[in-house]
């Protein structure tokens, strides 16, 4: 967000030459002095929020626009983890201009009141953003009582806004407020279920207002995402009257803004990109792609980014110099690499689907959180400051998705950005595997397993281990391969373990990377008299299990799709028999449009002692109703099911 703050000063720069000065409004807030302990709140949840009011007070003072910025909450503690939760309180200084006013105080349920003690506000500078926060702690804070504070903070002027009305604690009242001069026109929108914002004005004010009763917490939950189903509010200024109708701060706009910030590149600058290509001894070929992929495999293996980087960091001839500048630096480097190469892209911001997911029906740049690039021949997206993804993949968190996408045109000598906003694709399964093909034997006398196992990863999994190999040491790359073969058991006493296929090489960075080893354990076995009970599901390794304690509230995300095939061939002792295979066959499937996006299906043979089994799990859709939870769970217990079946083995009848 660094970086679009950058945006927002060029903006302000511009915006502020065309302001209306009108005089300051703004009445500074207060609490009721004299308020009693709130009586009727429910203490069956921990923490309740009672009172959670945000205000936003636009002003101009001395030709300059500046915003008042305030929040007042009210919660009940009702155990002690609720008062730990909430007895500390940070107020962020980033943009601060100065603390307008804080007050605290805490009223107990006999009606005892402790005020702030102001000069217990401490300030703590965070060295690293070159600002810091306030902080002080609620004094008399109890079991059951109130605890309120509010402050007002004023700040540099922000044009776009995002505010939270939900929480993971039920809150009873909600008001977010703001007011503008009359020139001054936002734009809101509501997400999750949330009112929408109610707009009024007078003579000289526009006034925008929403109030909630009874909103209820949400829960962070398995396969769901907590952030971007949070009942919030998105903010934007859309126009100011005194320059006419023009609407202001357009995607549009933003991609001009954008590229003014990434352009251009200067001569000298150029001409160290041209030196880095000789040095990685690209040439003018038909494999373009090719060089490029080999290209950002030489730049993620041999630079490394540091955000906090100062002075010039990012002018490319001191980073190709110094093998290191920021993200943004990343993003300039492969852009002028793209140019040089005469290979067609277009620049694509986007935001998390983790975090909050990109709208392109809303304008608000508060959403340009993140950079990737789309090679429009063949097709491919490139994560240019990810170390641990490849040309052809980027980081989940953005698919599917939509972003901004962003193509410099020039005609007739006149250069301009063309933006539209589109979508990013949702990766198959297939491209994200963790497969497992596994041989057991038993010892002589049954005690344990010999395991012969080969672990094969495609995808993200793969990526970081990729990564690992390349760059970790080999201390560091014989612990990860082990914690790998350990998943499977813990007890394991491995024999060897190697990596069988690297697939480091930036040609085939998108095959699989694949470990191979021997073990042996006792985890699987449990002797009861001359019955053997064999835990041939723990050979999968834990599973994720959906059992919920609470009623579902969040509809299904995964982290990305993805499967697993697994085969397993077991020996089974002479002279012993299986009492339950069945138990091995399972099929359990949820479908969409006829299509089955989610299964889980096992079966097995037995010939003669040989017994082998196939597992195919798949996850093919990243987003599933609410409504249709229950079936998504059936397939991920199904997996926890599997991984429970222990085969009872018991001596051959004569």
């Amino acid at each position: 967000m660094n970086l679009v703050r950058k945006y927002l000063i060029i903006c302000l720069i511009a915006f502020t030459s065309f302001i209306s000065l009108y005089g300051q409004k703004y009445q500074p807030y207060n609490w009721e002095e004299n308020r009693s302990f709130t009586e009727g709140v429910d203490a069956k949840e921990g923490l309740v929020l009672i009172k959670n009011h945000v205000q936003y007070d636009y002003e101009y003072e001395e030709g300059n626009l500046v915003c008042y910025k305030t929040y007042h909450k009210i919660y009940r503690a009702n155990d002690d983890q609720a008062v730990k939760r909430v007895n500390r309180i940070y107020i962020p200084m980033n943009e601060t201009i100065e603390l307008v006013a804080t007050k605290a105080r805490t009223i107990t349920k006999d009606g005892r009141v402790t005020i702030l003690n102001k000069d217990n506000i401490k300030q703590v500078k965070d060295e690293e953003v070159g600002s810091g926060y306030s902080i002080f702690a609620i004094e008399g804070a109890e079991v059951g009582g109130d605890i309120e504070y509010f402050y007002t903070s004023k700040v540099n002027t922000s044009f776009f806004g995002r505010e939270y009305v939900q929480f993971d604690y039920p809150v009873i009242n909600t008001t977010f407020a703001v007011a503008t001069p009359i020139n001054l026109k936002f734009d809101f929108k509501s997400y999750n279920g949330l009112r929408e914002v109610e707009v009024t004005e007078d003579q000289e004010r526009n006034f925008y207002k929403l109030t909630t009763e009874r909103t209820p917490l949400l829960r962070e939950e398995q396969f769901g995402t907590y952030s971007g189903n949070r009942q919030r509010i998105e903010f934007k200024l859309s126009y100011n009257t005194v320059s006419g109708k023009q609407r202001l701060f357009t995607w549009s706009d933003a991609g001009k803004r954008i590229f003014e910030l990434l352009y251009p590149i200067t001569n000298t600058e150029e001409k160290a990109v041209n030196n880095l290509i000789k040095e990685m001894k690209l040439q003018k070929s038909e494999n373009t792609i090719g060089q490029l992929a080999f290209a950002e495999h030489y730049i993620k293996t041999n630079f490394y980014i540091d955000n906090q980087a100062g002075g010039n960091s990012e002018d490319l001839s001191q980073a190709i110099k110094n093998r290191f500048t920021t993200e943004r630096g990343y993003v300039r480097l492969f852009l002028a690499l793209l140019e040089a190469m005469e290979i067609d892209f277009q620049l694509v911001m986007t935001s998390s689907r983790k975090s909050i997911p990109f709208d392109g029906s809303f304008e608000s740049w508060n959403y340009l959180a993140d950079y990737l690039i789309y090679i429009t021949q063949p097709d491919q997206f490139l994560a240019p400051y990810d170390f641990e993804v490849r040309l052809g993949s980027i980081p989940s968190e953005y698919s599917p998705g939509e972003g901004l996408f962003m193509k410099s045109i020039n005609f007739e000598g006149v250069s301009s950005v063309v933006t539209q906003v589109k979508k990013i694709p949702e990766i198959s399964y297939k491209e994200n595997f963790d497969n497992l093909q596994i041989k057991v034997a038993f010892s002589e006398d049954l005690s344990e397993n010999i395991v012969e196992v080969e672990r094969s990863f495609k995808g993200y999994t793969a990526d970081y281990l990729k990564v690992a190999n390349l760059k970790g040491t080999a201390e560091q790359k014989d612990q990860i391969f082990k914690n790998v073969l350990e998943y499977l058991s813990p007890e394991a006493k491995i024999e060897s373990i190697y990596v069988k296929e690297a697939n480091t090489d930036y040609t085939v960075w998108q095959a699989p990377f694949t470990l191979a080893g021997k073990f042996n354990t006792q985890g699987f076995i449990e002797q009861a008299g001359d019955i053997v009970l064999f835990n041939v599901g723990g050979l999968i390794g834990p599973q994720s299990e959906l059992y919920q304690e609470y009623e579902r509230t969040n509809p299904v995300e995964n982290d990305y799709n993805r499967g697993y095939l697994r085969t397993i061939e077991v020996d089974l002792p002479e002279g012993l028999s299986v009492q339950n295979l069945e138990d091995l066959n399972m099929d359990v499937k949820a479908e969409n449009e006829g299509k089955v996006v989610y299964l889980f299906k096992s079966a097995y043979e037995l010939n003669g002692s040989k017994l082998s089994i196939s597992i195919d799990e798949y996850y093919d859709q990243i987003h599933f109703p609410l409504e249709r939870f229950e079936e998504f769970r059936k397939v991920i217990n199904a997996a926890a099911d599997w991984n429970k079946i222990t085969l009872v083995l018991q001596p051959e009848q004569e």
